[in-house]
């Protein structure tokens, strides 16, 4: 009997063999719930979009203006890597 017909192809078997196992990876469990939160959340976006009490045109044009009167303007004084005065912030 030669050693290679001792040794079993599988791995699990020859680990079996011994008295051990396979450990589990934490991907194993973390991977499948990651996929459904992001499916979960696709989901709730589009449901949202669809249950909106405005359209689409008018949201957008509101989280636009939101987004411009919160974001400060640029005036001609002040060039990008120009040190700030006082004022500008």
């Amino acid at each position: 009997m030669t050693i290679q017909k001792m040794i079993p192809r599988d791995i699990d078997k020859l680990l079996a063999q011994v008295g051990l196992e396979r450990r589990s990876s934490a991907a194993r469990y973390i991977l499948p719930v990651a996929g459904i939160f992001v499916a979960g959340a696709a989901v709730g976006a589009v449901l949202a979009a669809f249950l909106a009490p405005t359209s689409g045109a008018q949201l957008r044009s509101e989280v636009e203006r939101k987004l411009k009167g919160a974001m400060p303007s640029a005036t001609p004084d002040h060039q990008p890597g120009a040190p700030m005065r006082a004022t500008d912030a």
